[in-house]
Formats: structure tokens, sequence, C-alpha cells
């Protein structure tokens, strides 16, 4: 027989390497905060106190305590889990690597441990150096007669770093948000009670979906070694919420594997998406999976490589994309709703400043003959252009009319620009009137007119500039409910001046004011447009 060649483990290198494995000090103190709300008498609701301070954390909790046999197993590296092996399951369903417990070595250089289990106390304590020496965890106090409850108290001392007041922000922020998964647990962190809060939900939006309903069963339960039964919950919040706080929790037997959004990630309305997927029955076929659910690197991510993992992902992805389509109708519809109403609010105020602009011009021509026949050539230009505004204006004024009083007869019309209209008075008809804008005069209103079509559309029948809602630039802005730009304010005055100041010259031209001088007709339409532009500045 030839030589054999034990194999040897490096013990120091090894709880270093296991202890890295916990990414931050969040990661630390809550496997110890978790191993403490776990670890419980049935019935007993879990309790867990965490006092940090900048040289030294204090862990208390109320669960069943640790023995010298238990003492043993918390020390041993990569054991196996005795209650998740047995099913014996307290709490939460966790425990894999069996690691945990040397997780402190990654921030600390000394831990001790007080523990009381069925009446009796047990004391010890394990620094760095005691491994790096290979001495182990000294007992000061085994099996000593107690009067005290069940429970185990870890202090954590002589920090490499001390904890910052920033660090112990962070620590409980992570810890709260672990709290979502751990129902009817209480835990307190510096006299702060941690407790998940779940967002504001629309309850009607919520769905629930049986993987047993889905063509994904089958292959869940055999991949998965009878882990195909899955409830998958998907809520919708009532606002976005921030990185982190979003997305599906997947949960085996009550316990967090991981938090994701397969196939939403890059959608705009995945940041308003809650859910769970309870998995049931994982926890004890565990190490039948190959390869891995996950690996070492606590990330709470599943592992891609795993065929399990690719179907459960694809069964919660096409949920998630065909809820994500739900929300974001829904939301689409709201935004929309209320940039029409900020879009309607902006014209009526751009109308009724550019029925006051109108009003100033028809007053300005200053003309008191409407007797063409004695008027000169520039009079009668006036005299035409007078008659296009209050033609314009009338119009306005009639179609509105019309449609207030259509089943009305014998109704005494308002003239365009009559001068009343800017009068106070006390008449409560006059005030509703007066307060619901676009009323008569020309109007300014928002129209999808399709996107290969001009900005804007002058409805001489109505006195009506559309703005052509549909129009890229204009869709652009209201797509990201950028009602409050200043440039779509700047936007939306420039097309409606530029569509008015056309609007008048081709009724002019058509009318036959400038005749074949069509070089008039533009100079003109550029001052009306520079004109136009001074005086609706003030919008």
């Amino acid at each position: 027989m030839g030589q054999v060649i034990p194999i040897k483990i490096e013990k120091t290198r090894a709880v270093v390497q296991s202890a890295n494995s916990f990414g931050s000090i969040s990661v630390v103190i809550w496997e110890y905060i978790a191993n403490g709300i776990d670890y419980i008498n049935k019935g007993t609701k879990p309790q867990m106190e965490v006092i940090i301070e900048k040289d030294k954390i204090i862990f208390s909790d109320n669960g069943r305590g640790l023995d010298t046999e238990d003492l043993q197993n918390f020390f041993t590296a990569y054991a196996e889990n005795r209650d998740r092996v047995s099913g014996n399951y307290s709490f939460l369903r966790r425990g894999y690597f069996g690691t945990g417990g040397f997780s402190v070595f990654k921030i600390a250089k000394s831990l001790n441990i007080t523990s009381v289990k069925n009446k009796k106390l047990y004391s010890g304590k394990i620094s760095f150096e005691d491994i790096k020496k290979d001495k182990g965890f000294e007992l000061d106090i085994v099996g000593k007669k107690t009067d005290l409850a069940n429970g185990t108290k870890f202090e954590v001392s002589d920090f490499y770093k001390e904890i910052t007041k920033k660090q112990i922000v962070d620590i409980k922020d992570y810890v709260q948000k672990q709290m979502m998964n751990v129902k009817g647990a209480e835990v307190w962190i510096n006299n702060d009670l941690l407790e998940y809060k779940e967002p504001a939900i629309e309850k009607e939006l919520t769905k629930v979906i049986k993987s047993k309903d889905t063509v994904f069963y089958d292959d869940l339960n055999d991949l998965g070694f009878g882990a195909g039964n899955i409830t998958l919950t998907l809520k919708k919040t009532k606002k976005p919420l921030p990185k982190g706080e979003y997305g599906v929790a997947v949960l085996g037997d009550g316990n967090l594997l991981e938090v994701c959004s397969p196939g939403i990630e890059t959608k705009k309305y995945c940041d308003y998406i809650i859910g769970e997927a309870e998995i049931e029955n994982i926890y004890q076929n565990l190490e039948k999976f190959d390869p891995p659910l996950f690996d070492q690197s606590r990330r709470r991510e599943l592992s891609l490589e795993n065929k399990y993992v690719l179907k459960l992902r694809a069964f919660i992805g096409i949920e998630l994309e065909k809820f994500e389509k739900e929300v974001s109708n829904v939301e689409k519809e709201r935004e929309q709703s209320k940039m029409d109403k900020e879009l309607n609010k902006k014209l009526d105020q751009l109308s009724q400043k550019t029925n006051e602009v109108l009003n100033n011009v028809w007053d300005k021509l200053n003309l008191n003959s409407l007797n063409s026949q004695n008027l000169s050539k520039k009079s009668k230009k006036l005299t035409a252009l007078k008659d296009v505004i209050t033609n314009i204006t009338k119009k306005g004024e009639d179609f509105y009319l019309s449609n207030k009083n259509k089943n009305k007869k014998d109704k005494k019309e308002s003239k365009p620009f009559d001068k009343k209209i800017n009068k106070k008075n006390n008449s409560k008809e006059e005030e509703d009137k007066s307060k619901t804008n676009n009323s008569g005069g020309l109007l300014i209103k928002q129209k999808g007119l399709g996107e290969d079509e001009g900005r804007a559309y002058f409805d001489e029948k109505r006195a009506t500039i559309f703005i052509n809602t549909d129009f890229p630039l204009i869709k652009r802005f209201i797509e990201k409910g950028d009602y409050e730009n200043k440039q779509f304010d700047l936007l939306l005055k420039e097309i409606a001046l530029t569509e008015l100041s056309i609007a008048i010259t081709t009724i002019l031209q058509r009318d036959g004011y400038y005749g074949d001088d069509n070089l008039t007709a533009l100079v003109d339409l550029r001052n009306r447009i520079n004109d136009f532009s001074i005086k609706l500045d003030s919008v």
C-alpha cells in the first residue's frame, strides 16, 4: 500500500476566509440576530436586543440557550445544522454553511458567550489569538444551576476599527429591511425597535399566483425535489421605492434566499412592485441540489447555474412582466390625466392672454366707420384687419355660446371685445363665466393630431388653435410629465403666437388684403410674430 498523505486545514486561514464571506458589519450583525431569533423554544415570541457602542457590541436573546454540546456545534466550521437536517425548525429555516459563528472575527478579535439552557449556566470566551494558537473556546462556567430564563448573550469586543455613528445608522437600516421576512419577531438596536413596515400599497392591484396553476409546476417540482409548490404574491406600491426596497423576496420555507425582479429590471415602473415568492419544502433537501442553490458569497443571490433557479426565475419573470404592464397602464393613465389638467391650465392662461392681445390690437385700429367705401387704401386695410380679428374672436364666442345654449332661444349674445368684459361686476352669472377659461374669443386647446402632422392647427370655424400633442417635440415633454419645464412653456407660447400670426395673415391674404403683394404679407407675418412675442412675454 502506498503512502497516505492526510488532508490538513490551516484553521486560522479557514476562519479568516469564512469571516470574510460576510460582506459588511451589517451582515455580521444580522447573522447573530438571525441566529438568536431562530433557535427559540416553541411558543415563545423571539426577542433580540443589540447594544452597539464604538468599541463593543452586545447581543441578548431569549432563545433556548446553548449547552456544551450546542457550543461544540457552534464552533464546528461547516457542520450540518442539526435542526434543519432533522426538520426541527423553530422560527426561521436557516443554517447551511455552518460558518456564521465565525463572522464576528471579520470585525473584532474577541468573543464572550454567556448562556442559560434548562436552568443551567454556561460561560466562556475565545479570541482570534486563541484560534491562531489552536486553543479553542474556553468555558469558565459549565452547567452552573441558575433561576435565570433561557437565553444567550454574545459580547463582541477588541475591534479592528471603532464603529462610527454612520455605521450604526446603516446597520439599523439594513436590519430593518431584513425584518420584512421575520414576521412576529422583535428586534431592538440601541433602544430602537426595528420593524418592517410595508409601504402603502394599492390593494385592488394585488395578484396571487400559484405555481400549480402554471406550466412551470412540474419542472419546478422535479428539479426542486418536491419544492414545486410556490405562492407568488405581487403588489403595487403607491409611490416608487428606492433601490433595495423593491422586488420579489424569494423565501424558502420562510427564509430569505434572494430579492429579484427578473424580466423588468429596466422597466420604468419596476420600482413600484414588491412581492414574495414562498417556496415550500426546499430546505430539507438543500444538499441534493447540484450545483448548489447559492454560493458562500452571502450576496442574497441564487445561483443561475442551477436549473431549478432558472426555472424559478422564469416563473417569476413571466408573471412580473404581465404585472408591470398593468402597473404601467395605471400609472400612465394617471400621469396623462395629471398632464392633461396641467396642460389645459397652461393653454387656458395662454388663451386668455392671447385674447387680451387681440383686444388691444383691435382697439388700436381706432376706426369709427365701417363704411369702407369712403376710406383710404390704408384705412381699408386696417378695416380688413379689424374685421379678421373680429371674425376670429366672434366665431370663438359664437361657438362657445352655441354649445352652451343650443337649447335656449332668443339668448342675447355678447359682442366680441365688448368693453364691459373688462369691468368688475358683481353678477354671479358673469363671475361664474369669468372663472371659466376659454368661454369665448380665440381658444387654444390640446389634441392628438398624429405625429406626422404639424405642431398645431388653426380651426377657423371654431376659432381654435389645436396644439398637436402627438408632435414628437411636444410628446417628449408630455411623456416625461415635465409640465413645469420652462422650455415647455416657451414652446407652447411660441407655437400659439406663430400659429395665430399665420392664421391672421392667411385670412387677410385670402380676402385680398395684400392683393399680389406676397412680400408685404411675409413682412407683416414676421412683424406680427415679433409683436405677439413681446406681448405674450408675460404669460
